[in-house]
């Protein structure tokens, strides 16, 4: 298991029960209230209500790897990222070869701890066990730390689209489009 931090690990969520799953929606609320988005513009009242069938559903998907860094001592999510796969590589063998970087995030107050690192890092190492060769993933402007971290990393930048998200239905933002090959 990777350890950056003495008391964060990283592991692959398969189970719809797994017990980091309340705490991982009340950190994926908190990146929402904190405005970075993760395709989300407003935090949930109830945020395992109303984010844990959304990962619950992530976490069984065949075709999805639900990565969660973990606060070993509090057993308390500390951020995530999922992997997915190209679905059906029988249907679409052209595209066998990559998969996506999606709804990647970290707890606002563990930021900088080189939590989001490891995930990559880990993200990473699932894929080329499962014989990718490309990681893609997109994302808003306004996530200028996120950004950062993926142009140290290694992923390059290939696009822009100019009315990426719709915030709040008026304002929009532009989207880049990021790869890295394995």
């Amino acid at each position: 298991m990777l350890q950056f931090r003495s008391k964060i690990n990283y592991t692959v969520e398969k189970s719809s029960s797994s017990t980091l799953l309340p705490s991982l929606c009340c950190c994926c609320n908190d990146v929402i209230a904190s405005g970075s988005g993760i395709g989300w513009t407003k935090p949930f009242s109830d945020p395992v209500a109303g984010l844990l069938p959304y990962f619950q559903s992530q976490a069984i998907a065949s075709n999805v790897s639900l990565i969660v860094a973990y606060d070993t001592t509090t057993n308390t999510s500390a951020g995530s990222v999922q992997l997915c796969d190209n679905i059906d590589r029988f249907r679409s063998e052209a595209c066998a070869h990559r998969a996506e970087v999606s709804c990647f995030f970290v707890s606002p107050s563990l930021r900088g701890s080189k939590i989001g690192y490891g995930l990559l890092k880990k993200a990473e190492e699932v894929a080329r066990g499962m014989g990718i060769k490309k990681l893609t993933l997109d994302c808003r402007e306004s996530q200028v730390q996120a950004i950062k971290l993926y142009e140290r990393y290694g992923f390059k930048r290939y696009g822009t689209m100019e009315r990426y998200a719709s915030l709040d239905g008026v304002v929009f933002q532009k989207g880049y489009y990021y790869d890295f090959d394995l």
